[in-house]
């Protein structure tokens, strides 16, 4: 009496047996991995069974795979195939399981990430307050074209500053503080969801500003200002019919904050605060002044 013994091995496993054959488990390869929604990918397939349909599907990773067919092929007689397909172009931003297999039960899956047709920006930057440069000051940020409900990340010069969630458009609108002292520079703002990127420019500069800019003469006035040089001469000079009038000088810290008296005029009109650095006139705010 002959008894035979079958053992049924998993497609996904590579198997060595006493008779020398090897199983291999199929595979794919699939270019690109990131692409905009809509554009084709090509799928070049392996170790399937040959002479049979190979059908592919995409669905998506982390939500409900309903998986869509974007098309089959026939693969050759060592179950070899290759094939480009177009991604569905009304799928949302996000990461998809693309998966081939065959009519005997074989198949593979790869992640791909699909990323929205608009192209990611960062809009806007704004400060809280152009003179408000030490920490924390909120920058709030405005962009679009990031993957849909993702954490995008925000960073300065490569410092990680936070994250702000985008909304169902891939757009987003929020708020990252950042924490030392800024000079007077340009610095790069960083926006990443892990797939889609998008950079611009934080300018800093020099700025002065008064909590009013419609005093009395004698009126105590509050001058902010910032963005200057470690270690340099500022002097706040008043600009009037008189002449011109120091009233304030300081070694500075790259920011300044203090209180000067609107000086004594005979008629209500505009007069000009300069900021010099050094000699040199920098900034002015202009600031009405009445008897």
């Amino acid at each position: 009496m002959i008894i035979a013994i079958l053992v049924f091995v998993p497609a996904s496993a590579q198997v060595s047996v006493a008779t020398g054959l090897t199983i291999t488990p199929s595979t794919f390869t699939v270019t690109p991995t990131t692409l905009p929604a809509g554009d084709v990918i090509a799928i070049v397939g392996s170790y399937f069974s040959p002479n049979v349909l190979v059908s592919i599907t995409l669905g998506s990773t982390n939500g409900p795979h309903h998986p869509t067919t974007l098309g089959s092929v026939t693969s050759n007689s060592t179950g070899g195939f290759s094939i480009s397909l177009a991604t569905p172009a009304s799928d949302k931003p996000g990461e998809y399981t693309l998966r081939a297999h065959d009519s005997t039960g074989k198949q593979h899956a790869s992640n791909i990430f699909l990323t929205t047709t608009i192209a990611p920006i960062i809009a806007s930057i704004k400060q809280k307050t152009p003179y408000q440069q030490k920490s924390p000051n909120p920058l709030t940020i405005n962009g679009s074209g990031f993957l849909y409900n993702a954490a995008v990340k925000i960073s300065l010069n490569g410092t990680p500053l936070g994250s702000i969630i985008s909304n169902s458009t891939g757009g987003f609108s929020g708020s990252v503080s950042y924490t030392g002292l800024l000079l007077r520079g340009t610095y790069s703002i960083t926006a990443s969801d892990g797939v889609n990127s998008a950079q611009k420019n934080l300018a800093i500069g020099r700025y002065i500003s008064a909590s009013s800019y419609s005093v009395i003469s004698g009126q105590k006035i509050t001058i902010i200002g910032s963005g200057q040089q470690y270690s340099v001469l500022i002097t706040l000079m008043w600009i009037t019919p008189a002449g011109q009038k120091p009233v304030y000088v300081q070694e500075s810290a790259d920011m300044f904050n203090t209180s000067i008296i609107a000086p004594t005029v005979t008629s209500t009109g505009p007069h000009k605060l300069e900021a010099l650095i050094g000699t040199v006139s920098e900034n002015n705010i202009t600031i009405t002044i009445a008897p």
